[in-house]
């Protein structure tokens, strides 16, 4: 897994500074199941996103792809 990312745990846009190092697939797919709102309230942890099952679902993928390629994430169709 390469870090190409750095995932702000608390929203920048709800005044968060803190960031965590993640690969850019998965920090697209954190923002493909969470909205600013949710990641601000319950979610600002890595170890709590895995509590969500669509997102431990699109990491199992994610993690059986090329580590080379970019995987397209889209957001569940319960969340559009």
């Amino acid at each position: 897994m390469v870090f190409e990312s750095r995932h702000h745990t608390v929203p920048k846009a709800r005044g968060g500074r803190e960031t965590t190092p993640v690969c850019r697939d998965c920090h697209d797919a954190i923002h493909a199941c969470f909205s600013l709102r949710e990641l601000e309230r319950s979610f600002c942890t890595l170890d709590s996103l895995f509590t969500r099952e669509e997102f431990s679902k699109m990491i199992r993928f994610i993690a059986r792809q090329n580590p080379h390629a970019r995987v397209r994430t889209r957001r569940p169709k319960e969340n559009k």
